[in-house]
């Protein structure tokens, strides 16, 4: 999720790494350009709530 104010982003199905311990949720480094990437193709066009299936983006 990335609140940019107006608006919040929402992306869902994002492969991550959990920590069985903690719960700390962690991303590779693909992943996390792939999301920034995402985010900024997007941002200009959401208006209140904009929700992004990862998988469906990144095929």
């Amino acid at each position: 999720m990335v609140d940019l104010e107006p608006c919040m982003v929402i992306v869902k199905n994002v492969p991550s790494f959990v920590c069985i311990q903690c719960g700390h949720i962690s991303y590779s480094d693909v992943v996390a350009k792939r999301l920034a990437a995402l985010v900024e193709t997007v941002k200009d066009s959401a208006v209140s709530v904009l929700v992004i299936d990862y998988l469906k983006q990144v095929a």
